[in-house]
């Protein structure tokens, strides 16, 4: 937690699982597509284009206008923002 990184898991004593990452500061690792805390809403528009859930982020619909979702709310990457640069970065389902 301290280095910015925070790993939710299940299972049991044997075997275990990473089901979400949440990414804040002041870790300084990237998506692989160089995407990162401090990027900016257009560089983050840009490198996932084609993965964006237009109806979940669109400020209108969804209920965090300063979050872009790649993936789905059941399974994807969510870009948060503040002052329209990435301020945290959650991998995993946000809905069940």
């Amino acid at each position: 937690k301290s280095q910015g990184i925070e790993l939710e898991m299940i299972g049991g004593e044997n075997k275990q699982e990473i089901i979400r990452i949440t990414i804040s500061d002041p870790c300084a690792l990237k998506t692989v597509r160089n995407i990162g805390l401090g990027s900016s809403r257009e560089e983050v528009l840009k490198a996932y284009k084609n993965e964006i859930n237009t109806d979940e982020t669109n400020p209108d619909t969804f209920t965090e206008p300063d979050v872009i979702i790649a993936g789905t709310s059941f399974g994807g990457i969510f870009f948060k923002f503040k002052n329209d640069r990435v301020s945290s970065i959650f991998v995993g389902a946000g809905a069940e």
